[in-house]
Parts: C-alpha cells; structure tokens; sequence
C-alpha cells in the first residue's frame, strides 16, 4: 500500500537524532538533495558528492565548525572541503553569535514532524475539491491527442498529483499564493533543501512525489512519482535496457536511451522501428502488445489544452492554500526556520509535503492508481 505521510511522521519523529550524538549517527542516515529549478538554476557543485547536505544537518543539530572540520565520513571523505564550499557559495553563514546557520531548508524528520505539519483537514478539502474537479478534468483531457489513446488509469498519477498540484501547477502557487520569485543564491534562482530518508522506507524522503526529466533529441522523456530512485525510473536502468539483460559501459548505456526514446517518438508518428526496440519498449510497459504508446504525450499541439484544465483548478486550489496561510505563518514564526529560510521558501517545501500527502489520499480513495512500475512515465514533443 502506498505511504501514509502521516504515518512516516508520526512513526520516525523520534529517529532524527540516535542516542549516540548526531556526529557519531550521521554516517548510518540517509538524505536527499531538493531542488525545485527551471532551466540551468542548479547548485554550483554537487552536494552528495561532498556530504555537503549531511554537514548542514551537522550544523543544524549543534555540531561545532572545528567538530566537523575532523570528522570523517564513511568513505573516508572528510568534512572540511564541504564546509568551505557551504561557506563560499552562501548555503552557510555565521550569525552575530558566531554559530553555524544553514540558508536553505534542513528538513530531518524531527523538525519536519513539529515544524513543517500538514494538516488533515486541508488534506481532506483538497481532496475533495479534487474529487469535484476530476470528472470534468478527464473529460476534457480524455479527447486530447496525446491521452485518448489510454484508459484513464494510465494517467490518472500525471493528471490528478503532477498536472493539478505540481509541476504543472507549481508555477501557478508561486505567483498567486506566494506572489514571490525563487530566491537568488549561488549564481541561479532555486530553492534547495536537505531531506532525511527513512532508509527502510522504498520512497523518496517523506515520500514527496515529484519529475526527473531527461532531453534525448527533440524529446523529453520523464517520470513522475515518489519512486524515481528504483530501478524502474528510466533514466536508472541498465539492464532492462538491453535484450540479452546485459550490463554495458556508460556510452552504450546512453545511445541506448537515446535510440529508445527516439523510437518511440517513431512509434507516435507512425514510423517504422524495429522489432527488437519494440520488444523492449513493450517489455517497459510503454508499448501495448498491439504497437501502440500506452504513456501519455505532451505535444505543442496538446499542452494549451491540457494547461487550461490545469489552470481552471487553480483557484480552487489558491483558496485553500491562502485560507492556510496564517495557520501555516504562525508555525513558521514558532520555528527554527525562520532563521534560516524565507516564510516563501518554507512554504513551497510544506506545498510539497501536502500535495503528496493529498495524492496519497487520492491513491486510498482509488481515485489515482500507481503503475505497476512505480511511477508514471510519459513523453513530451516540444
């Protein structure tokens, strides 16, 4: 059964810190590095390379600079190089006491289960709302070239979680809940956090669904959900790539996804491809037995479309949230993170909580269905 949100809370907010002190603990816990971007706004290094994301929580849990300075990760890599970098690029500072100060979101599951809640009965309400909305949302998306080829179980996770809440409604959130432009930090315009994981847990930290896209060509090929680090993320596999289930180098592995999303792109233009693609495309569930997609497709064509309904919930939506917002202000105010983050950026990380704990919702109430492959794959044609 797919996650409860509350649950995870509820279950691992006493994890945070183990009774051997954070510094001792933190090689035995997990996190991911966030990133909500457009275009090339990305950190300036990578921050799992450098145990940079484990540092900050380091520094969030009370671990001195010179602690830090001599600590040794499990890999051997030790913590000053990161620390430098933290310091160099701003994603760490000094304050007027001379303690360590994160500048971006450190989301442990102790300080997001009594700082960042989401609330059930604003959980509820969306859900509902959605649920009002759903009929007309599938009627019109149902005709569009690009989904009336699929049952509405092949896409009700990319319309319902990914088109009514988040990616393609993300932008809509910051501009008429929020009024606010992504924070500039190190050379881009992003918001970035730091996410424990629950390493006994099959989901992504708090089990936040979101995309990971990839350009091959003229297409963009993307998964959604709160899976996207299994093996069953397109972007991950090997050997399912390759007929004899062979493991190959990095540069057969590349052309291979590269010839295989171009292929299907033959598939929607009715080209011919041959029948080992097909078999394989088939064997990843994105070609039916008969030749035909069975993934949704966005087009140049298609998007105005499928955009309107997506914004014809917007209101909705943007009620609910502003009707929120100063419960969700005054926990802001109360909490670490007024310290260290803008009330804007705190909110779109709590946005991301919610609207995977109201997809959860959806999955139980059996309104959304989750692919056999874990997430939700489509294709988009610019």
């Amino acid at each position: 059964m797919i996650n409860n949100l509350f649950a995870i809370l509820g279950a691992l907010a006493a994890v945070g810190c183990a009774s051997s002190g954070p510094l001792n603990s933190i090689n035995d816990r997990e996190f991911e590095t966030k990133v909500i971007s457009r275009g090339n706004n990305f950190p300036p290094f990578r921050f799992d390379d450098i145990h940079a994301g484990k540092v900050l929580v380091l520094t969030k849990e009370g671990i001195t600079e010179s602690e830090i300075r001599e600590h040794k990760f499990a890999d051997g890599a030790e913590g000053a190089p990161a620390l430098d970098a933290l310091f160099q690029h701003g994603f760490l500072i000094r304050d007027d006491s001379g303690s360590l100060q994160p500048t971006a979101a450190v989301m442990t599951i102790a300080e997001v289960s009594k700082h960042m809640p989401v609330d059930g009965g604003v959980v509820e309400k969306t859900k509902e709302a959605i649920l009002s909305y759903a009929p007309r949302a599938f009627e019109a998306v149902a005709s569009l070239d690009g989904f009336s080829h699929l049952h509405r179980e092949q896409y009700d996770l990319f319309l319902l979680s990914n088109g009514l809440l988040d990616n393609f409604q993300i932008g809509n959130v910051e501009a008429q809940v929020i009024e606010s432009e992504r924070p500039e930090r190190a050379g881009g315009n992003y918001y970035l956090s730091i996410q424990e994981k629950d390493p006994a847990s099959p989901y992504e930290a708090f089990g936040i669904y979101g995309n990971n896209t990839a350009n091959y060509g003229r297409y963009i090929f993307g998964v959604y959900g709160n899976q996207r680090n299994s093996q069953t993320n397109f972007h991950r596999m090997r050997e399912k790539l390759f007929p004899n289930g062979a493991s190959i180098d990095d540069d057969a592995l590349a052309a291979r996804r590269h010839n295989l999303v171009q292929a299907l792109g033959k598939v929607w233009f009715g080209e011919e491809t041959s029948e080992e693609t097909l078999q394989i495309l088939t064997a990843l569930g994105y070609v039916t037995e008969s030749g035909a997609l069975s993934i949704p497709v966005l087009t140049t064509a298609n998007y105005p479309a499928f955009s309107a309904v997506v914004n014809e919930f917007t209101p909705t939506l943007a009620g609910i949230l502003r009707e929120h917002m100063p419960a969700l202000r005054s926990v802001y105010a109360g909490s670490p993170y007024a310290n260290e983050i803008s009330f804007e950026e705190y909110f779109m990380w709590w946005f991301h909580l919610y609207y995977s704990a109201v997809t959860d919702a959806l999955v139980e109430e059996g309104e959304i269905h989750i692919p056999a492959q874990g997430v939700s794959t489509y294709l988009m044609i610019p």
